[in-house]
């Protein structure tokens, strides 16, 4: 796996831990002590992140949602679905159907 990709899925993964603590701090005056991070789930991470570096090609849908606010102020939630396809060296596929415009993205080399 690519370095660019390795620090995509560190980042990604440290918004999702860190985003729901983010609100909580904001309120407080000083910041708490953050949690020790077990070395087994740190393990198990990198054993991740290797298999993902090994893989040659892979796919997999992502599913997420998103809110806007309608004329009258009500709420409305839009779903998309991505669907990726990566093959290494260089090809990716995102094909995202779903509410509103559907888009596709390619990149080859």
């Amino acid at each position: 796996m690519s370095r660019t990709i390795q620090r995509v899925i560190w980042l990604l993964l440290l918004t999702a831990v860190l985003a729901p603590q983010a609100g909580a701090q904001s309120a407080q005056t000083t910041p708490p002590q953050a949690p020790p991070i077990e070395p087994k789930a740190v393990d198990i991470l990198k054993a991740s992140c290797d298999v993902l570096a090994s893989a040659k090609a892979m796919s997999f849908t992502a599913v997420s949602t998103y809110e806007r606010a309608a004329r009258n102020g009500q709420p409305l939630f839009y779903a998309t679905k991505n669907e990726v396809t990566l093959q290494r060296p260089d090809k990716l596929r995102v094909i995202t159907p779903g509410d509103g415009i559907p888009d596709e993205f390619y990149y080859d080399g």
